[in-house]
């Protein structure tokens, strides 16, 4: 059992005492251990916008559980936040306005490109993704 004392000290069940509290610590003792699941990396990694990490996380847990339709749709996410902060970044710095058409239309350029580009290692998946693109544009 882990005891917060008054002095900010962290203090566990064989009466060791360490000289600083961490939230984090207590938290994931309270947690217990949790699984890592295999998209991880894919959402948390060190140069990413902490911004669109947090936003990708919350579309794979509001995802469908069609394993296609969710990895198409996780592309469709990420590529509009890549493609709507490129089109603010112009408008601001460069003046260079487009239309949302034009921007819709280099997304599903971008995304159809991607799909079709696993096409050789995982046609299967590939060509399901495509059909369920297909389907939605």
């Amino acid at each position: 059992m882990i005891m917060i004392t008054g002095s900010s000290h962290l203090q566990d069940q064989k009466s060791k005492t360490s000289s600083r509290y961490s939230t984090g610590e207590v938290y994931t003792y309270l947690k217990g251990p949790t699984p890592l699941v295999p998209w991880t990396q894919l959402v948390w990694f060190s140069y990413g916008i902490p911004r669109h990490s947090f936003l990708t996380w919350l579309q794979i847990h509001a995802s469908p559980r069609n394993k296609d339709l969710r990895r198409l749709t996780l592309l469709a996410v990420q590529g509009a936040i890549y493609w709507l902060w490129h089109e603010r970044n112009t408008r601001l710095h460069e003046q260079t306005f487009r239309t949302a058409e034009a921007i819709f239309s280099t997304l599903d350029k971008q995304l159809r490109n991607r799909v079709q580009s696993f096409r050789h290692t995982n046609p299967r998946a590939s060509t399901a993704m495509m059909q369920l693109w297909f389907l939605r544009s």
